[in-house]
């Protein structure tokens, strides 16, 4: 993970989203000092807090990394099986 990549991109999501660090600490469970030294690129969170950080800023975990340049979570569909005819 490039960490210049992570933190620019963590802040503009964040703004973007119309959040405060307050307030997406708050969705993510961290503290807002921890959301600023992400930001001023002093550390890189976990794998788990980058997903929860992707997650709430809805943008895709390989888009904040720098391992993609399109900003879009692409929603999964739940698939449904369905047997055919005289299969069970």
């Amino acid at each position: 993970m490039d960490q210049e990549i992570f933190r620019l991109r963590l802040s503009r999501a964040r703004r973007n989203a119309g959040l405060t660090k307050r307030a997406l600490a708050g969705r993510v469970g961290l503290s807002e000092r921890a959301v600023g030294q992400f930001e001023q690129g002093e550390t890189l969170p976990a794998l788990p807090t980058a997903v929860a950080l992707a997650d709430a800023l809805d943008v895709s975990l390989d888009w904040l990394t720098g391992r993609s340049d399109v900003p879009m979570v692409v929603r999964r569909r739940r698939l449904v099986f369905r047997r055919g005819p005289g299969k069970e």
